[in-house]
């Protein structure tokens, strides 16, 4: 048979000719990811060594359908009642590396709080809502044997993340977090709609709009947008338990941070907005560069988490 007679998908050089050519071959896709949990995944940082009264355990939580998610523990030292389950940033794509340790290492001495770091599903080998269902495991196993305040919290995705667990349980029944720390978080997958998502974006050495398009589309497909538990603006915000939110004028997600705070607010939900109009995405975790003002972002989330519930 000619080519001519050959459906158009078969002739050489159409597009399936061209990816059969390529079959068994790591996608362009699976090497950007690699190439981002590279530079994000580095188990080793130098703030690693500081806080040494406090301790790590390195464990894994068990869940339904044979479900293990790992879990790094921070623990301070004496009588430990709260918890914090920490969801680390990295665009849902990146794993838990020596920075997230570390912060969470600091957080746990500010707070005399137990700090539990979750090694999520990483996206895209299991996209949403795989990451947040192993969250949720996490998340009920602490609140089941905790009997003082369990708060949520992220940086980023992980803000995200922390976010859409609230709202899970709000919806379904559970008993939501006590307190919620969205840290520079993506609350509405329509990034485009906020102008400094590109005003401020382009060669933004942390946050810039291209990985940041590219880690959404790794982590969930577009009709995805529009639910709630991946864009929590869109959800049930008067389901939220006390909140804080910390945004930087810098940040090209720094616009959606305000606005869904100001939802918040108006839902009636008691929210601390921790707003610095000069600074990056995600500055608390920024000691190497900016110590005094990450610093003072740091007694802010303590200070947040470490007062009483009402």
């Amino acid at each position: 048979m000619t080519d001519e007679g050959l459906p158009v998908w078969q002739r050489p050089g159409s597009a399936s000719a061209i990816y059969a050519k390529f079959a068994g071959s790591r996608s362009l896709r699976d090497q950007w990811v690699q190439m981002v949990r590279a530079s994000w995944g580095n188990p080793d940082h130098p703030e690693l060594c500081l806080f040494q009264d406090v301790t790590r355990e390195d464990g894994v939580v068990r869940g339904p359908a044979g479900r293990a998610v790992p879990v790094t523990v921070m623990r301070p030292p004496g009588r430990v009642r709260d918890a914090f389950l920490y969801l680390h940033g990295g665009g849902w794509v990146a794993p838990l590396s020596g920075k997230h340790v570390a912060w969470a290492k600091r957080l746990a001495s500010l707070t005399g709080q137990e700090i539990h770091c979750v090694e999520y599903g990483l996206a895209p080998e299991k996209p949403f809502p795989q990451g947040l269902e192993d969250c949720l495991v996490c998340y009920n196993a602490l609140r089941s044997r905790c009997d003082g305040q369990v708060s949520v919290g992220g940086d980023s995705s992980g803000g995200n993340l922390a976010l859409a667990l609230a709202l899970y349980c709000a919806d379904h029944g559970v008993r939501r977090p006590d307190r919620i720390a969205a840290l520079s978080p993506a609350t509405d997958m329509h990034f485009e709609d906020y102008p400094a998502f590109e005003r401020l974006g382009r060669g933004n050495p942390i946050a810039d709009p291209s990985v940041l398009a590219f880690q959404r589309a790794c982590y969930l497909s577009r009709a995805d947008w529009q639910n709630p538990y991946a864009s929590p603006m869109l959800g049930r915000l008067e389901a939220l338990p006390l909140l804080f939110i910390l945004a930087g004028g810098q940040d090209p997600l720094h616009e959606e941070n305000l606005v869904f705070a100001r939802k918040c607010e108006a839902a009636g939900v008691p929210t601390t907005v921790y707003y610095q109009p000069d600074l990056p995405h995600a500055f608390h975790t920024h000691h190497d560069v900016l110590p005094a003002e990450a610093d003072a972002a740091n007694a802010a989330i303590a200070a947040f988490l470490g007062t009483p519930a009402g």
